[in-house]
């Protein structure tokens, strides 16, 4: 059974916290001042706090509150996601972000005309986009555990590919590969739906080439970590 979209939604809600939690979190934990666990869970009571907000607010309905969440851009949480770009833990996701003595960071540029900044995927000729549902699962999850119905949120595909990058080396353009990110997404969008969260919601720009529900009007990344846009 298809759920019925919600009468009222948003598309985003600043991710930093009231209080800037997010970024408090995240500067201790690149700092060495807590662990993983802990800026997971201070992390995670902060979507928890977000979502009952938005409840509060009036976005009562199943899949009203979008589950924009990311810990430094929502373009490398979708990347990640889908196997744009390719790391599984926290650290993987920050080398990938901020780089580290042996490693350079992936480029980052503006959203659009905004003053937002997003984190530019680099696609090699032989990119894998091997699906990474998990990373969605687990939000809508811990969600609905606490009795909120969200609606998980990721850039579309084309827009993805086309805010992407040819890596060093490639031959072939971003966009040529869309059939192969397309087959991703289906991937994760099945597993949303086998856990029965079908609602869903994606980010993308108006001039995007194709009719798929995956696009919606653009959203810039909603109250971005300071540290993470300068």
């Amino acid at each position: 059974m298809t759920a019925s979209f919600p009468k009222a939604t948003i598309e985003g809600y600043p991710r930093v916290g009231a209080h800037r939690e997010l970024k408090r979190a995240l500067e201790s934990y690149w700092s060495g001042k807590i662990d993983a666990e802990t800026f997971e869970s201070a992390a995670h009571s902060l979507r928890l706090d977000t979502y009952a907000r938005l409840k509060e607010l009036g976005l009562t309905e199943d899949y009203a509150i979008p589950a924009d969440v990311a810990y430094y851009d929502h373009v490398l949480e979708t990347a990640l996601t889908v196997g744009a770009a390719q790391g599984e833990s926290l650290d993987d996701e920050f080398t990938l972000a901020r780089g580290n003595k042996d490693t350079a960071p992936l480029e980052m540029t503006k959203w659009f005309d905004t003053n937002y900044h997003y984190i530019v995927p680099e696609i090699t000729d032989d990119q894998a986009f091997s699906a990474r549902p998990q990373r969605v699962l687990k939000i809508v999850e811990e969600a609905r555990a606490a009795g909120h119905t969200v609606r998980p949120v990721l850039v579309g595909p084309v827009t993805l590919l086309a805010l992407s990058k040819q890596a060093e080396g490639a031959t072939k353009q971003p966009l040529d590969h869309l059939d192969q990110a397309v087959e991703s997404y289906l991937t994760v969008l099945a597993e949303l739906h086998d856990a029965a969260s079908n609602g869903f919601s994606s980010p993308s720009p108006p001039w995007s080439p194709t009719s798929s529900p995956l696009t919606t009007p653009p959203s810039p990344p909603h109250s971005r970590v300071p540290t993470a846009a300068s």
